[in-house]
């Protein structure tokens, strides 16, 4: 939505006293493309822009949002158990990835009871992250 302040250049009706606008008198003209893809525009005196804009405030109070990831809910002693099983999964992915590099493939696919088990475990501590399926 664009907002300019203007000269009107032809006599209009304001959006919100339904007085016309004449031609040169400042007014303010409200641009703006609807769900259709369409451009639409609203004029205003000043002063009906300035109601209007204290009355949208009045009804849309603001609201803060809290930024970023929401947090499990969970006991604090379970975070601590489910941050300790996810650091050890890590680091069995990583110790993985180097047998594989490695050439070790048997002793890297000994590593996936060892993941199972942490799937296992971490079912009773928030549930199974979807980045382990």
């Amino acid at each position: 939505m664009n907002i300019h302040l203007q000269h009107q250049a032809r006599t209009v009706d304001c959006r919100n006293c339904g007085d016309p606008i004449r031609i040169g008198e400042q007014s303010i003209r409200q641009s703006y493309h609807n769900f259709a893809g369409k451009s639409r525009m609203r004029f205003y005196h000043l002063a009906c822009f300035l109601q209007y804009m204290m009355q949208w405030y009045v009804e849309n109070p603001f609201a803060p949002t809290p930024r970023g990831r929401r947090a499990m809910v969970i006991p604090e002693g379970l975070r601590q158990e489910r941050a300790n099983i996810i650091a050890s999964y890590s680091y069995n992915m990583k110790r993985k990835r180097e047998l594989i590099s490695g050439g070790e493939f048997e002793k890297a696919e000994m590593l996936d009871s060892k993941f199972d088990i942490l799937k296992e475990r971490i079912k009773g501590v928030g549930g199974v992250p979807k980045s382990w399926n």
